[in-house]
């Protein structure tokens, strides 16, 4: 099923089609949403799916990690065997499908999304049944993915670096402020349903990772296991894979490095200044302590 809207969906930014700043609508609160969604379609899915126990969603703010965890998930549910379906046929991203198509999917789902945490399909998800991994990343590393993604596609006028940034601290970009999103899910990250997880100590301590993943999912894998499937899950192993599948996520480059520290080919000392005060303002009375690699500041 996701194969089928996916592909579709990119080919029409990159043969024009769609303009990437254009036909975007927003949910209550002002988040935009991609171009072509329809905010009624999310809220259907907020308030009209029924979340079940062997429901997985692996939720993030876009280019934080969420293809990869749910790689994780995916080798870890299959006994650490490579995927032999594209991923996202597998688990496909729900924030650009409909109610009656993510309805449809067979039991155990397995869904990727992007939407704040008061816009969840299903409901509000500490009180759900279903698990959520979260993963959050810097977001330095965040802003320059996300712009690298979308200056691919085309824009009603051309899309340059220091507009980019005041929009994504402003949170005027598709998906809303990341820092907002982080906020949310930080807020509930003690329900027992839901695992946070750093994206950048995932990249230290792959071996740690699959095994909060594997416990929190209630899987009892050897240790043999767990280091086998850290060691097939790395960023280059995975995009391997999903090219040898034709998979549109490395078609279209929605898989890229999997680096931490690329902020510092972009951010000058006033990028930094203003997004580190955003992070103060809406994170500052949290512990989240933000790891941007090999840096001093």
């Amino acid at each position: 099923m996701a194969s089928v809207c996916l592909k579709p969906f990119m080919e029409k930014y990159l043969a024009g089609e769609v303009l990437f700043d254009e036909k975007i609508e927003k949910l209550p609160g002002g988040i935009k949403l991609s171009p072509g969604v329809k905010a009624q379609d999310v809220l259907d899915l907020k308030e009209k799916l029924v979340a079940h126990s062997s429901d997985v969603f692996v939720t993030s703010y876009v280019r934080s990690g969420t293809n990869w965890i749910m790689y994780i998930v995916l080798l870890i549910a299959n006994g650490g065997t490579p995927l032999e379906k594209d991923l996202d046929s597998i688990a496909p991203c729900i924030d650009i499908m409909k109610f009656f198509e993510v309805e449809a999917m067979g039991s155990p789902r397995y869904m990727k999304h992007h939407h704040p945490y008061d816009h969840v399909a299903g409901g509000p998800p500490h009180q759900s049944p279903a698990k959520y991994i979260y993963s959050y990343r810097n977001p330095r590393d965040v802003a320059v993915s996300w712009y690298l993604v979308q200056k691919q596609f085309p824009h009603k006028s051309p899309l340059t670096w220091s507009k980019f940034l005041d929009d994504f601290i402003d949170g005027n970009v598709v998906y809303g402020s990341p820092l907002d999103n982080i906020r949310g899910w930080w807020d509930h990250k003690d329900s027992p349903n839901i695992l946070m997880l750093s994206y950048e100590w995932m990249k230290k301590d792959p071996v740690g990772a699959v095994q909060s993943i594997s416990t929190f999912l209630g899987y009892q894998l050897s240790q043999k296991l767990i280091e086998e499937i850290a060691a097939n899950s790395r960023i280059d192993k995975m995009k391997m894979n999903l090219e040898s599948l034709n998979s549109a996520l490395t078609k279209y480059k929605l898989v890229r490095k999997g680096v931490v520290g690329e902020w510092h080919n972009y951010f000058g000392p006033e990028d930094i200044k203003k997004l580190d005060a955003a992070v103060k303002e809406k994170l500052g009375d949290t512990d989240i302590v933000f790891d941007y690699g090999d840096t001093n500041d």
